[in-house]
Order: C-alpha cells, then structure tokens, then sequence
C-alpha cells in the first residue's frame, strides 16, 4: 500500500516554515506521533519530492493502525481498531497538515512552524461578492454573567450582524460562499476546509498550491470581516498594558470527565508520587474554582510574570507573557494528570498550554487574548459619550441610608422610607403602573414595574445594590450586573411563567412583614392582561434597571474621558469601564434598554 491508495477531504492547517524539518526529525516526529501503533505502518514516506503542473511540493506521509477500549466501556479487555493517519504538505514558504487521530503534532514543531497569521486568513476570499453563511464568535468578555459564545446562521449575514456587537466579537469560525465554492476558516487554529468530494495526493497537492498562492496575493477585505475585533501585538501592548484577570473555559474537559464517560479520569501525583484519583465532590469543587474569572497580580521578581490570586493565595500558578502568546505555569497543575484510555495521559498544565482554553484581558478595557491572539475593540473608548448615556441622575436617593433596613417589625406595610427599595418604589411610580417586589428566593428582580398604559407598553426588571459611601470597586458593581444580566431572558416570559410565581411568592407577603408583594394592589388578572399586552406588542419596551446610589456620575464621566484620552488611571475605573459595556452589550444583544440610576 502506498500514497496513491491514499484520499482525503481538503482540510489542513495552514502554517508557515520558519526552518526546515530533517529526515532525523522527521523520522522523531512520526515516532512520537505514533506511539500507539500496532502492527507495521500501512503507509510511512518522507521527503517526497512531487511535480504538480510544472510546480513542487514535498510530501511525507504516515499511516497506521491503533486500538483503545471504546468510549462507551470502562475496566475491560474490549478493543476497537482504528485508523490514524499524518499528512504533511510543503510548498514554498508553507506547510499543510492533515490529520486524523493525531493529537497536535505542530506543538513538537514550535520550532518550525508558524501559525498562518490570523487576519490573513480571515481576509480569505473576502470581496464585497462574498456571501457569509455562518459566524461563531467569542464575546471580548470573562463574566460568567453572559453568553461568552454564539453562532449565526443565514444565506448571507453581511449587513445582518449590527457592527457596535461584532466589535466586542473575536470571529472563531467562518462558512464562506465564494462564487459557489464553499469554505471554511477556524482562524484559531489555522484551519481552512474546502467543501468538495476526497482528493488524491495529486490534487490535495494541487489545491495546497492554488491556497498558498491565494493567501500570497490577497489584497481585498470585506467590511463583514472587519467589524469584528483585531488582533494586535501582545509584545507590543504589554509595554503599556498589564493582564489583569483571566479565565479558564474547561467545560469541554468538564464534560467528557463527569458526563460522557469517555474513559478520562482526573488524577493527582501525591508526594510520594502515588495517583489519587479525584472523587465526584473533588471534581465538581475542581471545575467551580474556574468557573469564575481568577484576578492576577504581577510578580515583581519575574518579568513578564503575573500571579493567579485565588482567595488570598498566590502561589497556586501564574501566567507568562511571552513574544506572541502567553504560558501558564503551575506546579500544582503539572501534579494534576488528565488520564485518558483511548490518549493516554497528559497533565493539566500541558492541556491548558497544547489547547489554549484560556482568556487574559487587560487593565485597558480595548484588549483581550484569547486562544493563541490578542485583540483590540478599536470602537469601545470611542464610545464614552454613549455608555454615559445610561447613567441617571434625575432620581432623588439623598434619603437613602440602607438597602432594605432589616431587621423588619412584622407589623410594616411599607418599606422604611430610609430604604433603597421604598426610595426606587417611591421614584418609579407612575399612574396605572404595577409594581411587584419580587426579593428573595427565586428573584428575577429586585422589583418589576409594569407600565401598562404607556404607548407602546413596557416591563422593567429594577436590581438594587446599596453602599453606605460612594464605591467605585469592581466587585460590587459587578455583582449588580451579573444578577441583572442572569436574569435578562427573563424579561420575555409568558403570563403562565410569572403566573408560577405569583402563586408561590407574589400572593403572600414579604417575609414575615404585612408588605404586600403586588405593591400597588392589583389582582393577578390586571398582571396577566397587563403581561399579555407587552407580549403581543411587537414594539413593546423592555428595560433593565440598575439602582446604583453609591456612583456619581460626575466622577464617573471625568474618569472614563481621561481613559478615552490614554491618560492614567485606576485600575478599578477600567473593570468598571468593562462592566459598563458588557452590560450594554448583552441587553443590546436581547433588544432590551439598559439604565442606571446613580448620583449626580
């Protein structure tokens, strides 16, 4: 058997040959690459030299059989055989892998290889004629109170997707229509797909030429492709920009070890060097601790070196930047092994290293690395005026002393008139309008107000958080918005779902107080025809109101012109500036109004 038995479907990564591979290294690779073959190699060529119209490429092949136990059995003899097979392509200055059942061979080639640029190959075959028929995107945020990643899908979505959203968008994936071709681009990983019938070596060979030639001549970009954020040098802006928090997305990892049973086991290398296989309570804590985003500090004895800071411990791991990429480093993540029957084993900290499944963003608000690249919302400090816009400071909070001034009398019917919450009752009652104190237990909102005989009509869910003195500290603003935008989908439930919770909760009292919950006393057939009306009003209002005493926003605007300007400043004014615009980005994203009603 030999490469003329050989076809595959046009899917390679691309790269660029920063030097040249030997024979000998070669030869290593294909070993390391084949570590669990059985048997002889099917097909095994090196340094095939072939002329394709009068061009040359080099070619070197390998194919094998393997056996593991299959992903549906544990503890048993069972073994399935499978095929593996490594394709390498060299053209000029370009190097095309594909693979199957390889686990990454380019990360033993780092000295070798270079990934294809990532806006180069984003601007392939963009002209204005193109058609994109499919985007996935990664939002340029770490809250765990958004949707971090989504997809579209349409004949065409240029003109579709409003420019201000893909801006704060990193593009993960493409499907292109190019005068009937179709393609694929994972920009990430380097991959581009061309959707056709399999291909000999002759005409795998041809179309590497005819891609590589392409990329070489490219001068055209397409608007769709350049609202998107893009990349930049990380060596460049960490000259004046420093990584501040990053996030480690291990759902992937998560579910193939507690869910699909896939034969992956986490496992810790104890001092004595015995394997302590992690019970489900230990797993389930292992994946919280990264469900959050971790905040880092710099390491003042090593450059370019910053601290994960995880509950007042700094010495758990740390992250390094490097030229174009950043690292991770963890003696506890190199005692942590992922073991895998079908690929054998490999720590965590190599995992997170080989794939990348990490975000780092920056004490300035524009920048965000994110799997292998840097980039920059070139539109977010352009955009100060507009984020203020939210802000209002027509309301009257100067009697405001507590958030609800527990503990209660059970006799009240009225939440004491220091209290925030009687304050935002008090400031957003409007004739006709419903307000329902919807606190405690399974809260949507601190309050809903329903304005039913407004033209067209219109719901807000108002979130509460008070400070006894001004506070420009991330932490309690972000804890605002994560509640507010948790709930956001909220905002279009039908009647039958609030009706759940007025018979659960609304009906009764506010704990052991006699304070109504339906504030203003309406019966639940006024709320369900009220809630109806919003729902079969195409142009019905949604609001999302943060209550946020303790920001002024006269502060707040000369702060975040002065980061408009590059000009310094705290670095709790940045996580604000970020939380600001993630939270305009997501009710952006639901066709919902975002508010916030602070000091003057």
């Amino acid at each position: 058997m030999d490469i003329n038995n050989l076809i595959i479907t046009p899917s390679a990564q691309i790269f660029k040959i920063v030097k040249r591979v030997s024979l000998r290294q070669l030869n290593n690779l294909f070993k390391d690459c084949s570590e669990k073959r059985i048997g002889n190699f099917i097909i095994n060529e090196k340094k095939v030299a072939l002329s394709v119209d009068e061009k040359s490429v080099i070619y070197s092949v390998m194919a094998f059989r393997m056996q593991s136990q299959p992903n549906f059995l544990i503890n048993t003899s069972v073994k399935e055989i499978r095929y593996a097979y490594l394709l390498i392509i060299e053209y000029e200055e370009y190097a095309f892998i594909f693979k199957k059942h390889i686990d990454n061979p380019q990360n033993k080639m780092l000295n070798y290889l270079n990934p294809f640029p990532y806006e180069k190959l984003t601007g392939f075959k963009a002209s204005d004629e193109t058609e994109y028929e499919k985007v996935s995107m990664n939002s340029m945020t770490i809250s765990n109170a958004v949707i971090r990643n989504r997809a579209f899908e349409g004949k065409n979505l240029n003109g579709l997707l409003p420019s201000t959203s893909a801006s704060r968008s990193i593009a993960n994936s493409f499907r292109l229509n190019s005068e009937g071709e179709i393609y694929s681009i994972v920009p990430n990983t380097s991959r581009l797909s061309f959707r056709s019938s399999k291909l000999s070596i002759e005409e795998l060979s041809q179309w590497c030429i005819t891609i590589a030639e392409e990329l070489d001549s490219q001068t055209k970009t397409n608007s769709f492709i350049n609202n998107f954020a893009s990349p930049v040098n990380l060596e460049k802006i960490s000259k004046t920009s420093s990584p501040s928090a990053i996030l480690l997305d291990l759902e992937e990892l998560d579910y193939s070890i507690r869910e699909q049973n896939t034969g992956k086991t986490l496992v810790y290398i104890d001092k004595d060097e015995n394997p302590v296989y992690f019970t489900t309570e230990q797993l389930k804590t292992f994946f919280n601790l990264f469900k959050s985003p971790i905040n880092l500090i710099k390491n003042n004895s090593k450059d370019g070196v910053y601290d994960f800071s995880i509950r007042g411990t700094n010495t758990l791991g740390s992250i390094r930047l490097n030229k174009n990429t950043i690292s991770l480093f963890s003696k506890v993540g190199n005692n942590i092994i992922i073991s895998d029957n079908n690929e054998g084993n490999i720590s965590f900290s190599k995992y997170i290293n080989s794939n990348k499944p990490f975000s780092v963003v920056f004490d300035n608000p524009s920048y965000m690395y994110f799997s292998r690249y840097t980039f920059e919302d070139k539109k977010l400090l352009s955009n100060i005026e507009g984020m203020l816009s939210i802000f209002i400071d027509s309301y009257d909070f100067s009697n405001v002393r507590t958030e609800k001034e527990k503990p209660y009398k059970n006799t009240i019917s009225e939440f004491p008139i220091n209290s925030l919450f009687y304050a935002v009752e008090d400031n957003l009652r409007m004739k006709d309008s419903i307000i329902i104190c919807d606190d405690m237990n399974d809260e949507w909102a601190d309050h809903i107000v329903i304005e039913r005989n407004t033209t067209p009509p219109s719901i807000s869910y108002v979130h509460s958080k008070y400070i006894d003195k001004e506070s420009y500290g991330a932490s309690k603003f972000h804890e605002v918005v994560s509640q507010a935008l948790k709930n956001i989908g909220r905002l279009n439930s039908d009647s039958e779902e609030y009706k759940v919770k007025y018979d659960n909760e609304w009906k009764n009292k506010y704990e052991s107080t006699q304070i109504e919950r339906i504030r203003t006393g309406n019966s639940w057939d006024e709320i369900e025809s009220s809630l109806k009306a919003i729902n079969s009003n195409p142009n019905s209002i949604r609001k999302v109101v943060l209550a946020t005493p303790f920001l002024k926003k006269s502060v707040l605007k000369t702060k975040m012109e002065q980061l408009a300007r590059g000009e310094d400043c705290p670095a709790h004014y940045v996580q604000i500036l970020w939380l600001i615009n993630t939270f305009i980005s997501a009710c952006r994203d639901y066709n919902v109004q975002p508010y916030i009603l602070c000091k003057s």
